[in-house]
């Protein structure tokens, strides 16, 4: 066991290159671009009080999902989809709380 953790941890290569990056930095200007406007749609239709929470949301929410094209990379899909739906079951529960 140690030994594999040893020769995972020294490992000189990163599990993602430049291209999954590009889509990582596309996905997070996407996402927070999609939420930010969503926020501002909701206020606009008077819902001020949920504006608000998607606002404060958005970055957080937008890091969240662009983690299984960048830091999640290689990890198995059960893993990704419970990190990922687990934080963000846990944002939107601190923002409404």
């Amino acid at each position: 066991m140690t030994e594999t953790l040893k020769r995972s941890c020294a490992r000189r290569s990163f599990p993602f290159n430049v291209r999954d990056g590009l889509i990582g930095a596309a996905a997070f200007v996407v996402s927070t671009a999609l939420l930010a406007w969503l926020g501002s749609s909701l206020r606009q239709h008077g819902r001020a009080d949920l504006a608000t929470y998607v606002h404060a949301m958005s970055l957080f929410a937008s890091m969240t999902l662009t983690m299984p094209f960048t830091f999640l990379k290689g990890q198995p899909w059960r893993a990704q989809i419970a990190i990922v739906g687990g934080t963000i079951g846990l944002l939107v529960l601190i923002a409404l709380l």
